[in-house]
């Protein structure tokens, strides 16, 4: 039902970007390979990727999924997909791997084509540009995303007013809001659990620890050492085994219980909160449209999701697809065509009426169901460092999640039987996480 409806919108959209074409300039013929990190379907469907092909005819598109000929995780393979491929557009689907094309200088600087034309950066959200503007001596401009995807903090009014909890404010911290949470009990009037925060299908503690992290600038390994150190990630720690003790937020011993509690894929962790069953719940704006697509029992609210505690910091959300254009493109000029028509303000403004993202534009689409889409733009952005960059990663993929998420799980539950202290699975973490480190960075130099 909703991919039909999907599909009528977007048939809808052709017709009338068709329309807007034809008071357009007169579009040129010419051949255009786009290489792209997306299957077409999935381009098409979730990013509207046919609509400069329908509205464009004069243009001949030929359209290469990068992962139908290499891994995902092979930079060497993808660097000689793109000389053997040789593309005019490279729709990327990672800012990390924005980065990495432009400092390998394998792709354009778009910014005399930007002033040739007048595109309208200002109408760009501050913080998607930031991240868009290579953090170079230079702020190269080596590509547009017309989408990004931040979450907001839903909460369940009715719930806060029944047990007369002050409602979540814009620019809390992160520690405002577990404290909001432990406000609750752990059981409704019905005797049923209720949690003031939940963390979707991911409230493992690694998880909860790793969401906190995030937001506070934390990494777990930097180069060959593994950093988990008692100053830095003890009070997060702290923290978490103090909600989790008070059963103020959603638990999931370890991964294996998630996948088992979890029972139904589609649900995504969302159904608790979509129940009247918790307080604070972390999601996208997409998320709107679940909650109005039911008959809620209970009154619900968004605000800016939270920040660190110095208040300076919060999650990092990246804006994708980025469109650029490859450094030996034979078109440059059609290839610029195309990456201005997919983020024009025009054609998002039609876009915003299938698309599930949030336009990276900010003159498009102020709110969806008679709300305002404010909470979910005021997250500031902060470009990793050019030494940073210049590092690839050693760690093999799924590390983290497949090693050392196990360890912190294990580790917690320790704490909370009573088994352990803080400082104990603190010492333990870091000896177990250098040691499984140090055999993965081992590991990973025989196989080169």
């Amino acid at each position: 039902m909703r991919l039909s409806r999907t599909l009528v919108i977007m048939l809808l959209i052709v017709s009338l970007l068709a329309g807007c074409a034809g008071d357009s300039e007169k579009i040129e013929s010419g051949n255009l390979k786009i290489l792209s990190g997306f299957d077409k379907t999935t381009f098409d469907m979730i990013y509207g990727g046919q609509i400069f092909e329908q509205t464009n005819s004069a243009f001949e598109v030929t359209y290469v999924n990068a992962y139908d000929h290499i891994s995902p995780a092979d930079w060497d393979d993808y660097v000689r997909l793109l000389e053997m491929e040789n593309p005019d557009v490279v729709v990327i689907g990672s800012l990390f791997d924005y980065y990495k094309l432009a400092s390998a200088g394998l792709l354009v600087d778009l910014n005399p084509k930007i002033r040739k034309d007048s595109f309208e950066l200002n109408s760009i959200q501050p913080s998607v540009l930031t991240l868009l503007k290579y953090p170079g001596e230079l702020h190269e401009q080596y590509g547009l995303s017309p989408f990004y995807n931040p979450s907001a903090l839903y909460y369940n009014k009715t719930l806060f007013e029944h047990y007369g909890i002050p409602l979540p404010t814009d620019g809390m911290t992160w520690g405002d809001m577990l404290r909001l949470a432990a406000r609750f009990p752990n059981k409704g009037d019905d005797g049923q659990p209720i949690y003031g925060y939940h963390h979707r299908e991911f409230s493992t503690p690694s998880y909860y620890l790793d969401y906190l992290a995030s937001i506070e600038g934390l990494s777990m390994i930097e180069g060959t050492r593994f950093t988990m150190d008692k100053a830095h990630w003890g009070p997060l720690l702290e923290r978490l085994i103090s909600v989790f003790k008070g059963k103020s937020v959603s638990y999931a011993e370890n991964g294996s219980e998630v996948q088992s509690r979890m029972g139904n894929p589609e649900a995504t962790g969302e159904m608790p909160f979509l129940e009247g069953r918790v307080a604070m719940f972390l999601a996208p704006a997409a998320f709107m449209e679940r909650l109005n697509e039911q008959s809620n029992s209970f009154e619900w609210g968004i605000v800016s999701q939270a920040v660190s505690l110095g208040r300076g910091k919060s999650m990092p959300t990246f804006p994708s697809p980025i469109y650029s254009i490859y450094r030996y493109a034979q078109n440059v000029d059609a290839a610029w065509r195309y990456v201005r028509y997919m983020n024009e303000t025009s054609t998002l403004k039609l876009l915003s009426k299938s698309v599930p993202l949030l336009s990276s534009h900010v003159d498009v689409g102020t709110e969806r169901y008679g709300r305002s889409l404010a909470p979910f733009y005021g997250a500031e952005a902060v470009p990793p460092s050019m030494e940073a960059l210049g590092k690839p990663s050693l760690v093999p993929p799924f590390f983290i999640s497949q090693t050392i998420y196990p360890l912190i799980d294990t580790a917690v539950a320790s704490v909370l039987d009573g088994e352990k202290s803080l400082d104990e699975i603190l010492i333990s973490i870091q000896e177990q996480g250098q040691a499984e480190l140090d055999a993965a960075l081992v590991q990973a130099g025989e196989g080169a």
